[in-house]
């Protein structure tokens, strides 16, 4: 009934809040890394990286997004000033993030094209 999937979506709400922040936050971190040329600011988003990859979006994130920044983490922990293989590995990130978060919403909505027919 609607009630009580309404109540069910009020309860998950702090997930997904706390699962959207912490995904904006690692392909932001993720994306600048290989962007920036300042050594101190590298350190720090290299840092922050770490902290994401050990603690909060650990709690959050699937397992497509998990795979995606173990990948990253191989490769800082592997040469951290390969900028071009980080650029194309924060791609990766970033899309795992938008698929997780996709086929978080279509659970919650459901399937928007069952519902209206694709454009012709």
């Amino acid at each position: 009934d609607a009630t009580s999937a309404q109540q069910a979506h009020e309860r998950q709400k702090p997930f997904i809040e706390a699962q959207m922040k912490y995904y904006v936050e690692a392909a932001e971190t993720v994306a600048q890394i290989p962007r920036t040329s300042d050594v101190a600011q590298r350190d720090k988003l290299i840092k922050r990286f770490w902290e994401l990859y050990w603690g909060p979006l650990a709690v959050v994130e699937d397992r497509g997004v998990s795979q995606a920044m173990v990948e990253y983490g191989n490769q800082i922990n592997a040469d951290p000033k390969a900028d071009g293989k980080l650029q194309n590995l924060a791609i990766k990130v970033a899309h795992a993030c938008r698929d997780s978060l996709k086929q978080l919403w279509v659970q919650q909505l459901g399937d928007v094209t069952a519902i209206r027919p694709p454009a012709k």
